[in-house]
This record gives C-alpha cells, sequence and structure tokens, in this order.
C-alpha cells in the first residue's frame, strides 16, 4: 500500500475571513489528495484526483484543490521530510544584459535552464549602479559592473535537487553553448547556499523593490503564458519565438479573484470563460509586455486562433498550436484589441505590484 506524502496546509477561507488548517495528504502514485480539518479532526476531503509532480511539493508552494488555494507551511511527518526535504533545493541566478538583448538568445538560456529545474521565480529588472555592485558581492564576481549595469537582468529562482550545485554546472554548460566563444557569461549563478538565500533576499525579498522595467504606453501589449505551459517548462520556447521587445517580464501566481479581474472583459467572448480562470489560477504564469508598432494585432497573429483545432489547421506555426493542448489550454494569453494592451500590462505590472 502507497505511504502518502503529508504536509500541513493554510486555507484562508474568504466568507468568515479566517485562516483553515488542514493535513494534506498526497498519493504520488493514485495521483490523489485527501484534506483533514486540523480543528474539528474530521475528513474535509475524500480521496480526489489531483495531478501534481513532485516537484511542486515544497514547504512555501501553494497548490490549487477544486479551487481552494492552499499553501503547504510545514512538513507533515518525518517520511515527507526524508523524503522531499533534500530532493528539492532552490537556487537563484542572474541572467546578464548580454543574454536579454536578444529574445532568442534569453529563450534559448531559459530552455537550458527549465530542462534541468522549474523556475520558481523571474523578473525582468533594470539595476542601478549601486545595486549591480551589491549584487556582484552577493555574487561573489569583480566584474558586476560590466556584466549587470548598463542594461536589463533577469532575476530567476530555480528549484530542484541539489539545486545550488546544479546550477552553478548548468550555468557553465550555458556558457560553453551560448556564449561568444564559449566564455561569454550569459548567466551568473549564487556560487553556495548562502549567497543563494543572500541574492533570493536582494532579489524577491518583501523589504527590495527593484526597479521593473515596464514602460506601459499605446503600443504595447499583454503576453501571458499559461500556468500548464510553465509546467511544461516552454517558457523559453515561447519567448524565442517572439520578434517584438520584451519590456518587462515577471512571474506571477494569481488567486482565483485576480484571475477573473484580469479575463473580465472576455466573459462572454471567449469561450470556456470560467474554465479559462481556473487554470489562470491554478499555478504560476509568466506575464510580458510587449513593445512595438502595431505589437497588438501581430502578437495576436503569432499566436493562432483561441481554438487549439483551428490554430493547428490555419496556423501550424503558430504558438498556440505548438505549445497548446485544448482550448483552455492554450499557451498563451495575448490582448485582442489595442486600446487594452496598456490595461492588461497595468494590472500585472502596476496593480499587482501595489496589491
Amino acid at each position: 500500500m502507497e505511504r502518502p506524502y503529508a504536509f500541513l496546509a493554510e486555507w484562508y477561507d474568504p466568507q468568515p475571513m479566517m485562516v483553515r488548517e488542514f493535513l494534506l495528504k498526497y498519493y504520488e502514485e493514485e495521483q490523489q489528495v485527501e484534506l483533514f480539518d486540523l480543528k474539528t479532526r474530521r475528513q474535509f476531503l475524500k480521496k480526489s484526483p489531483l495531478a501534481v509532480k513532485a516537484s511542486e511539493l515544497y514547504v512555501g508552494n501553494e497548490i490549487v484543490v477544486h479551487a481552494r488555494v492552499l499553501k503547504l507551511v510545514q512538513f507533515g511527518d518525518d517520511f515527507t521530510r526524508m523524503s522531499l526535504e533534500s530532493a528539492v533545493e532552490t537556487s537563484v541566478a542572474l541572467v546578464t544584459p548580454d543574454a536579454t538583448r536578444d529574445n532568442a538568445r534569453l529563450g534559448a538560456v531559459l530552455s537550458l535552464l527549465e530542462a534541468d529545474f522549474s523556475l520558481r521565480k523571474l523578473k525582468l529588472v533594470q539595476l542601478t549602479e549601486s545595486e549591480a555592485m551589491e549584487a556582484c558581492s552577493i555574487l561573489q564576481r569583480d566584474d558586476g559592473r560590466r556584466l549587470f549595469a548598463g542594461g536589463r537582468c533577469v532575476a530567476v529562482a530555480v528549484s530542484g535537487a541539489s539545486a545550488v550545485d546544479r546550477l552553478v554546472a548548468a550555468c557553465g554548460r550555458i556558457r560553453d553553448a551560448l556564449g561568444a566563444n564559449g566564455t561569454e557569461d550569459l548567466v551568473t549563478p549564487a556560487p553556495d547556499a548562502h549567497a543563494a538565500s543572500l541574492f533570493g533576499a536582494f532579489a524577491f525579498g518583501p523589504s527590495r523593490n527593484l526597479r521593473g522595467t515596464a514602460r506601459f504606453g499605446a503600443d504595447c501589449a499583454c503576453c501571458v503564458v499559461r500556468p500548464h505551459a510553465v509546467a511544461d517548462k516552454h517558457c523559453g520556447h515561447i519567448i524565442a519565438m517572439i520578434p517584438f521587445e520584451i519590456s518587462a517580464m515577471e512571474l506571477f501566481k494569481l488567486d482565483a479573484k485576480a484571475a477573473s479581474e484580469f479575463l473580465e472583459v472576455y466573459d462572454g467572448v471567449v469561450p470556456d470563460f470560467q474554465a479559462s480562470v481556473q487554470h489562470l489560477a491554478l499555478g504560476p504564469c509568466l506575464a510580458l509586455e510587449l513593445q512595438g508598432a502595431g505589437v497588438v494585432k501581430q502578437f495576436r497573429h503569432l499566436c493562432g486562433p483561441w481554438d487549439l483545432e483551428f490554430a493547428k489547421e490555419l496556423r501550424p506555426d503558430s504558438i498556440r498550436a505548438k505549445f497548446g493542448h485544448t482550448t483552455v489550454k492554450n499557451a498563451v494569453h495575448c490582448t485582442d484589441l489595442p486600446d487594452d494592451g496598456e490595461l492588461e500590462s497595468k494590472y500585472f505590472f502596476q496593480v499587482l505590484q501595489s496589491s
């Protein structure tokens, strides 16, 4: 009989406005979950199907169970701790301006990272000179001004088994494969676990506010790589296909309310609206602001029809035809009307930043 992984989990119940605590048990082979209410000491949810990857089971992550967003706050037993604690480690790196200047190159870098790790956090930032020097100090580089200042960087956090050591090795392979003459540093990793912790706080900590790069304006479009495409590790592939300037980019985890607010204007316009809202709140999504003359119309064409069968038939080289699964899981959201580009971009890169 399969022994389940166990976690203490929390869910914010909006009706009484209180946090409810559960014991969550996940049966990996059966791909089923059950919940026990810790206050009432009764079963809250009997065994139900839930497709979750082992890499998603770590303290601090959020998973969606029947439209409820549960945060895993603690291992539930020693078996789970011993099985998963060493299997999931987090590390961080900074993608340098040498990689971010070209979407094909940036996409290739991210694809190589996705091949070995799961993306946890990601943000396109513009470092000041003092921030570049601070990053240089944390990452133990003596050439930070050359590497990081004067251009946009991507701060990225990844997870996986022995992530700190493996990320150092992976960045070396990226340099050899994509760097000019095999010497150009395109990604600078944290050299050890202590540096990873410091740089994680520097890049993503609540007390820091690294300058974002969103510009908004009339000639912008919003692209959202849907949760299934993030989980399928297609972020890099999709970015490499985009011919427009990526002026802002960040990995977000939307709750049901935010997903509904963002897609509200499409209610009654797109098929399976409620299913699309639920999917957008299912896991991390990657939001991008794109800039260029006529970008909304041209990018919509590149994405292809919303309906996957139409996309494969009419535009087999489109993003949705290549990476979509269904009409709901169709790889990307794209701005439909030119007047909506700035509004959609502001929702991610302004409204959610201040909430």
